[in-house]
């Protein structure tokens, strides 16, 4: 089988990095492998790089949410981006 690259397409916007990405489950009877492509967003600290969720359309993560992310607190977001 033919599968697409990991990495299907990237963008930036506000110094974060959006990969639009093809995932594994990981379960051993699954023939639809990969699944996706999901939105993942990979915010940058001067010491590690943070990749969270964004979901199937792309929906940029919010300036307190990046600064949040980028301090390591864990706020708690639906999915459309707004703070619960």
């Amino acid at each position: 089988m033919n599968h697409p690259p990991t990495i299907a397409q990237v963008t930036n916007h506000d110094g974060v990095r959006y990969e639009r990405r093809w995932v594994q489950c990981g379960k051993s009877a699954c023939t639809r492998c990969p699944h996706g492509p999901y939105w993942y967003a990979v915010v940058a600290t001067l010491d590690r790089r943070t990749t969270v969720y964004v979901g199937r359309r792309l929906v940029y993560l919010t300036e307190e949410r990046v600064r949040a992310i980028r301090i390591g607190h864990q706020i708690d977001y639906d999915q459309e981006g707004r703070r619960r």
